[in-house]
């Protein structure tokens, strides 16, 4: 596990989740620019061991959410200050189903949202990647 803390870059801010686990690749989970909150893929990992979680489209999207929560709260935001997400789904006939577990994150007005099939992400057990934008206060 590489230990991370917040720290800035410029007058941006690199958000961490306290403890959690980081794959080393060059990535931040968050930058955070002004009111602005620019979040990376989640994946569905659990965030403490990096240990994939869930074999269902709706176990992975609960668990990518769940992910999503602790960056943004990490960044001072939480769901109802997500702007934008984009969707990367392995499969496109999975949509309806993370759909029914996307909606109990996220309420009306719901975020502007991107849903894209990819070819295989960075594990292939995994089925759904998500990234979002935010706007907190």
């Amino acid at each position: 596990m590489i230990s991370m803390s917040n720290h800035s870059l410029g007058d941006s801010k690199a958000i961490w989740v306290p403890d959690a686990w980081h794959s080393g690749a060059p990535y931040t989970p968050a930058i955070r620019q002004g009111p602005f909150l620019f979040v990376s893929g989640m994946v569905p990992v659990d965030l403490r061991s990096g240990k994939s979680r869930g074999e269902t489209i709706e176990e992975q999207t609960e668990q990518v959410l769940g992910n999503l929560g602790e960056v943004l709260e990490a960044g001072g935001a939480g769901f109802a200050d997500v702007a934008k997400v984009t969707v990367f789904l392995t499969e496109s006939s999975m949509a309806a189903r993370m759909n029914t577990v996307y909606a109990r994150f996220f309420s009306v007005p719901y975020p502007a949202r991107s849903t894209v099939q990819v070819g295989p992400l960075a594990r292939p057990e995994f089925l759904i990647e998500v990234d979002a934008i935010a706007v907190a206060g």
